[in-house]
């Protein structure tokens, strides 16, 4: 009696053993569920490698038509200042030209400049008004380029010896130059992009 008491537990247990095992046809189509969901997740993944790249593509281009017209816009605005030397060199670049004022609230004197950071990869733009140049201060300093894996600013000055305007690295010293030219470069997994842009000084000699 006992014997088979035990025999019919035993058996009682392989058979819901049995019942819970996954058949053949349910290990199908979970393989395909599966297989649907992955296709699904790398298309959508495809999909938004596609846009990421076409976005940094776009966007450098974007940001640099503003920060050439911004540029341009100081460099029209520029004067000529006993105070204030035009100083440059090949990384940066520093001129009187009129800025937002932050005591009077409109443009006014100042002194503007741009510089280039090669650890960082980025432009900054500095600006200070009469206060600020008068007490020493550093001015307001923002960012106005970034991913920029070159950068280089020559400029366009008169030769005594021949008579002529040719480009330099550097500004001479006591005089501004006619005009300025900025060449940047921004690299990437598939190609190296150059951009140059000149701007005219309305001062300059």
């Amino acid at each position: 009696m006992l014997m088979h008491s035990m025999k019919n537990k035993i058996s009682a247990f392989f058979r819901r053993k049995e019942r819970t095992a996954f058949t053949l046809v349910e290990l199908l189509v979970v393989a395909f569920m599966l297989g649907g969901v992955s296709l699904a997740v790398y298309s959508t993944l495809s999909n938004g490698i596609r846009i990421w790249r076409r976005v940094t593509q776009i966007a450098p281009e974007e940001e640099l038509n503003i920060f050439f017209d911004k540029f341009s816009r100081d460099i029209r605005n520029s004067i000529r200042s006993a105070n204030i030397a035009f100083s440059a060199d090949s990384q940066m670049v520093k001129f009187a030209s009129l800025v937002s004022s932050q005591n009077l609230g409109v443009l006014a004197p100042g002194e503007v400049s741009y510089a280039y950071n090669r650890y960082i990869k980025s432009v900054s733009r500095t600006e200070r008004d009469a206060s600020d140049i008068f007490s020493e201060r550093k001015g307001v300093t923002r960012e106005v380029l970034k991913g920029a894996d070159a950068f280089r600013l020559s400029y366009y000055n008169y030769d005594n010896q021949t008579k002529e305007h040719v480009w330099d690295e550097e500004a001479k010293p006591g005089s501004i130059p006619l005009a300025v030219r900025i060449e940047l470069e921004f690299k990437d997994a598939q190609k190296n992009r150059k951009f140059t842009h000149t701007s005219d000084i309305p001062v300059g000699e």
